[in-house]
């Protein structure tokens, strides 16, 4: 069971699934910390310059040691989440029209969950 998990793992954080998205956000992010210096609690701006910064060196991670990186990815992405949520306004941006809790985890869609309507497969 280990290694399915551990399968499972390397393909979720693999550059192939990973790299647009933290491109992306790592791009969003300088903008944001700019518009947002001053007006946000100065520990939750800190937290979020720390979790840029996680991001910059996933991306670095990536674009130097290539599929090779999984640990090292993977310790960076414990360390990052444990920076809490991006800032909602990045987040949005990279999904728009999805809808966020007050947890900050998207919320889905109530129809999506009706067992049976619309499912091709069954």
């Amino acid at each position: 069971m280990n290694g399915f998990l551990n399968t499972i793992l390397k393909q979720v954080v693999s550059k192939d699934v990973l790299y647009e998205p933290m491109k992306e956000m790592y791009e969003k992010y300088p903008g944001w910390l700019e518009q947002n210096q001053g007006k946000i609690d100065p520990k939750e701006f800190d937290r979020y310059v720390s979790q840029y910064g996680y991001v910059e060196e996933i991306i670095h991670t990536f674009e130097s040691e290539g599929e090779t990186s999984f640990d090292k990815v993977m310790k960076l992405m414990t360390e990052m989440q444990d920076c809490g949520q991006p800032p909602m306004d990045i987040v949005q941006e990279m999904a728009p029209g999805v809808a966020f809790g007050a947890d900050g985890l998207p919320q889905l869609d109530p129809n999506l969950l009706k067992p049976g309507e619309g499912c091709t497969i069954q």
